[in-house]
């Protein structure tokens, strides 16, 4: 039932995507340029999001003498700051 309801919509899919209309072929213009702005949206996240990581990384490395002062006289060692 499930494989017929989907085959049913890619049939009117293709029709809609071949069809030269001019209120199909805006709505085709529309759906593809809001695809494109939400691929554009995912990759900066993404980007954002791995520069974010990049950073902290680099962040832990130079604070790594500084984290955990307590533990050099032989305190709790790597404190709140770190997991390792």
């Amino acid at each position: 039932m499930e494989l017929l309801t989907e085959k049913n919509l890619l049939d009117k899919a293709r029709i809609a995507i071949n069809n030269e209309v001019r209120p199909m072929a805006a709505i085709r213009d529309i759906v593809e340029a809001w695809n494109l702005a939400d691929t554009e949206a995912w990759r900066f996240a993404r980007a954002f999001n791995a520069r974010r990581r990049v950073e902290r990384r680099k962040w832990e490395e130079e604070e790594k003498e500084f984290a955990g002062a307590e533990g050099k006289s032989g305190g709790m060692g790597w404190g709140r700051w770190f997991d390792g």
